[in-house]
């Protein structure tokens, strides 16, 4: 959660209050800056006095408190902020890429921006949105910007391995969102929901890795979506060296969202399952 949320720190900073200056002067900034500011005083706070193990009562109830009206505001202040960014987004094409171009790829911010706004919408799916949103965004990313792009990848059996993997992973989540809905949960599905992952999870994420391995020469040797210096906007962009932090950042995500399941398993299957309710 916290690296999503620097990360959405970090895009609301520079890519819409930074780039698009004409929001700067806008009652939304000052909205969602007061929020995270007073958030992360009551935060850091809390941590502080928790290590010195002398947590007063008052910081403990404001950490658990005050985000009832600060987390709304902070919502408040950046939707309003990124709204008011639209048309001039639109107006100027700002980090639009249009075709024809010679990496044969489109990209709108303007709609990107709406898409942006629809992702704070709560509930959208059973699940977390943002683990789900992270979810999605990778599976995209590893679909289009590694297999779809580079089609050497294509016929390795790394590739077969992922989506295998992601396809038995939906049949099941989806039969589990499906019987749910009707108040009709079959134990056989509760239990595949809470037990396929083990062996599916390191599957999915060995195939996506090896298949991103795979794709490091080729990048490296085409230059695939790399940006070099000079150009117009003085900016520059190693796409093979992207593919490598992207490999490296598997390593604190992957045990996370792994263990996070293994609790689940737990909380809703117990340490000790009743297997002759599967009969």
């Amino acid at each position: 959660m916290t690296g999503f949320q620097v990360l959405s720190r970090v895009f609301l900073t520079w890519a819409v209050t930074h780039s698009v200056r004409e929001v700067q002067s806008e009652d939304s900034v000052l909205l969602f800056v007061t929020a995270w500011t007073v958030t992360e005083i009551i935060r850091y706070s809390f941590y502080t006095f928790s290590l010195l193990n002398h947590l007063p009562f008052l910081i403990k109830w404001a950490r658990y408190t005050f985000f009832i009206v600060l987390y709304p505001m902070g919502v408040s202040g950046e939707l309003l902020t990124i709204y008011a960014a639209l048309p001039h987004v639109q107006k100027t094409g700002l980090f639009s890429i249009s075709l024809p171009n010679k990496y044969n790829f489109s990209f709108d911010y303007h709609a990107f921006l709406i898409l942006v706004m629809v992702s704070y919408t709560p509930r959208i799916v059973p699940s977390s949105v943002v683990l789900t949103g992270f979810q999605v965004l990778s599976r995209v990313f590893l679909t289009w910007a590694v297999t779809h792009s580079v089609r050497e990848v294509q016929s390795e059996d790394s590739v077969l391995l992922f989506v295998t993997a992601w396809t038995v992973t939906e049949i099941i989540r989806y039969s589990f969102y499906t019987f749910s809905l009707l108040n009709h949960l079959p134990f056989l599905i509760k239990w595949a929901r809470y037990t396929f992952f083990i062996v599916l999870y390191p599957m999915g994420v060995s195939g996506e890795l090896l298949t991103i391995y795979a794709a490091l020469p080729h990048v490296q040797k085409t230059g695939l979506f790399s940006i070099s210096l000079p150009n117009k906007y003085n900016f520059s962009f190693d796409y093979h060296a992207f593919l490598i932090l992207v490999m490296v950042s598997y390593i604190p995500l992957f045990p996370q969202l792994y263990f996070h399941m293994i609790r689940q398993r737990k909380k809703v299957l117990g340490p000790i399952e009743d297997y002759s309710k599967v009969e």
